[in-house]
């Protein structure tokens, strides 16, 4: 798979279209939408304990500076000697600590009673304000059902992947991917190989363009998951965790089925042809937002070949679109086991995980 044309000064500079290192953690923080939409990673695979640590900490010490400021008038009028000592011992690292952790302790309690109160019954046969998941109608139920059966009956396959964004990380530009997808059904389990080349253009508004790019790759050999991230220009890094299918980008079956059910509306649309093959058209509706998705699914074998994701005003947010579809790919025995290439840092998570 060839690489992109890269702009060393570019990633250096920090612009946009990378995964920045954390100086304090040495993990990346991801800047750039492909991660979180066309990977559909709902739990970022870098997030880190030291992370999660260092920002609640940060939280603890800025309740802690509000809760001395508003308490400062009333600690003057009690007397100097008293205030003054109280204010010396507030200025004390454990004692702001102790003292944030209170006031967050508060809040939480306040926060867990205002949900009860919200979700609990009057007593007037009223029913809990929770939102319920979304309704299916017998229509879309049959269709899926058909489109899972026919991924089932599917014991290998392989396709090529484009992606596009409109955008550059949050910059005006582009963010342009191609790659390949591949699966094999090994027991229970589908093993996968997925690979993306991201090639990100900037637009300067000087008529100009920066251009840069990473390379993505994802290994699930039955037991983890490996996610491979290359950027330039010395970031190389490669993740091991537990395989969770919102970690890896789905293509069909129950898994992407059941992520599109649990927080959509889906509705049926009139089928089209694709590339010229015949296919179901699913509209997915989040019912807690304005913008929706459209999935294009191949009759014949079940798989997902475009997802095109629009916002509020119907502008395509990001298209993505599977090719070249091969039903009875053969791969070797050890096609799905995963190497570190040299050079590449190895972070395993499972080691901390429950």
């Amino acid at each position: 798979m060839p690489e992109p044309q890269l702009c060393p000064d570019l990633l250096q500079k920090g612009n946009a279209g990378r995964v920045m290192p954390n100086e304090d953690h040495k993990t990346p923080r991801i800047t750039s939408l492909q991660h979180s939409r066309v990977l559909e990673l709902t739990t970022p695979l870098w997030y880190t304990t030291g992370t999660w640590l260092g920002f609640r900490l940060r939280v603890i010490n800025e309740c802690c500076r509000s809760v001395c400021k508003l308490l400062a008038p009333t600690l003057k009028g009690v007397g100097a000697d008293v205030g003054n000592g109280w204010m010396d011992e507030m200025r004390n690292r454990n004692s702001v600590v102790v003292i944030g952790m209170i006031v967050l302790s508060g809040l939480a309690v306040y926060t867990v009673c205002r949900k009860a109160s919200t979700t609990s019954t009057t007593g007037t046969g009223n029913t809990p304000s929770t939102p319920q998941p979304p309704v299916l109608d017998e229509k879309t139920k049959t269709v899926i059902a058909e489109l899972t059966a026919r991924w089932d009956e599917l014991q290998a396959f392989s396709a090529s992947v484009a992606t596009e964004l409109p955008q550059a990380a949050g910059n005006p530009g582009t963010t342009l991917g191609k790659g390949t997808y591949e699966w094999s059904k090994r027991g229970e389990k589908r093993l996968i190989r997925f690979g993306l080349v991201n090639t990100i253009r900037i637009t300067t508004g000087e008529a100009k363009a920066l251009h840069t790019g990473e390379i993505l790759n994802f290994v699930y050999d039955g037991e983890f998951l490996y996610s491979q991230l290359q950027q330039p220009v010395t970031f190389k890094q490669t993740t091991k965790s537990r395989y969770e299918p919102d970690h890896v980008l789905q293509i069909g079956g129950k898994d992407l089925f059941r992520g599109l059910s649990e927080t959509n509306s889906l509705k049926l649309q009139p089928e089209e042809m694709l590339n010229g093959r015949a296919s179901y058209v699913i509209e997915a509706t989040p019912t807690t937002e304005k913008s929706s998705s459209i999935h294009y699914f191949d009759k014949q074998t079940g798989v997902r070949s475009r997802m095109i994701e629009r916002d509020e005003t119907g502008k395509a947010t990001l298209t993505l679109t599977l090719s070249e579809f091969n039903t009875n790919p053969e791969f070797s025995e050890d096609y799905f086991t995963y190497k570190l290439p040299e050079g590449f840092e190895l972070i395993d998570k499972t080691k901390v995980e429950p």
